[in-house]
């Protein structure tokens, strides 16, 4: 074989190809870098679900910046026409090992609350279950009328004591 030659597994008579089939399945059970992340915005009226709203999201470093996630709450706070405001931010990241998963049951799924809007970092994920690594945000519908029971009327009276 010359040295230019590119050497093809195919040609070798009796080259088994199922080793590299299965390297190519488990390689699906290793960690590596986030390549996007879901986004599910939920609108809220009257406890109720309104409306839900996904999408998907590029990412870069496994973080989502504190500047796009502002961008995003405020691109996403009308839907059908309909004012609402932010209540609230969750994320979930699907962070197992793959011994976790292959031998342990499935653990139970925990929603993180993001308190502060701040930068998001996400761990490193199994390419399997990428369609897991999400965040939530919660909007809630804005009244266009004031709700006169929630009014308090504040009729306090100073009285001096000499």
């Amino acid at each position: 074989m010359a040295n230019n030659d590119v050497l093809d597994f195919n040609d070798i008579p009796d080259f088994d190809m199922t080793y590299t089939e299965q390297f190519e399945k488990l390689e699906r059970f290793y960690k590596c870098k986030l390549e996007y992340i879901r986004f599910h915005y939920i609108y809220i009226n009257n406890n109720t679900i309104d409306s839900i709203f996904e999408e998907e999201r590029n990412i870069n470093n496994n973080t989502i910046s504190d500047k796009e996630l502002v961008y995003l709450i405020g691109k996403n706070k009308k839907r059908n026409n309909k004012s609402y405001k932010y209540d609230s931010m969750f994320f979930y990241n699907m962070d197992l090992d793959s011994e976790e998963t292959l031998y342990d049951n499935m653990p139970s799924i925990e929603l993180r609350e993001i308190k502060t809007l701040e930068s998001i970092k996400f761990n490193d994920s199994i390419p399997y279950f990428n369609d897991l690594n999400s965040i939530y945000i919660i909007f809630i519908q804005m009244n266009d009328k004031p709700n006169h029971n929630n009014i308090i009327n504040n009729n306090t009276r100073k009285i001096r004591i000499r």
